[in-house]
């Protein structure tokens, strides 16, 4: 009977060092998920998200359910490039720097319109710094203005 409570409690201390060692495997993945709208705020249904590991080399695929949402599991963690594509693979826009830490879920949504707005303020704040870009700037809106004049008379 001894025996038979030593070689019991013997196989549950093998399943707990089991399980043990099968944590931190986990711990040290994470996961991606987010949102991919178009600048009307539609969803980007069947786009191909690309997850390219930046340190070390490794690239992970999925796609865009029908509400425009994707989720990538088991990504090793470190900084990643993640790019939205086209359904034909034709990129759409890149992110760099987007960390996956230890069993987390990191969002990562790709609003065109958010991206849009802040391309353009960006833009803007470039122009106030540099005048001469400035001027630039205003010298082909100029041109293209008589361009476009040009056409109609033709």
């Amino acid at each position: 009977m001894h025996f038979s409570r030593l070689k019991k409690s013997l196989e549950w201390v093998v399943v707990l060092v089991v399980l043990a060692a099968g944590l931190p495997l986990y711990a040290q993945t994470g996961q991606l998920s987010g949102k991919c709208t178009d600048e009307q705020g539609k969803a980007l249904v069947g786009y191909n998200i690309l997850i390219e590991r930046i340190e070390i080399k490794g690239t992970y695929k999925t796609k865009t359910d029908k509400q425009g949402e994707y989720t990538y599991l088991g990504l090793p963690t470190g900084p990643y490039k993640v790019t939205l594509q086209s359904p034909i693979g034709q990129t759409i826009y890149t992110t760099s720097g987007v960390v996956i830490t230890f069993g987390d879920t990191i969002q990562h949504d790709f609003d065109m319109a958010k991206q849009k707005a802040y391309e353009a303020q960006r833009e803007q704040e470039e122009l106030k710094a540099n005048p001469e870009l400035q001027k630039m700037k205003e010298k082909q809106s100029e041109e293209a203005k008589t361009v476009r004049q040009l056409e109609r008379d033709v």
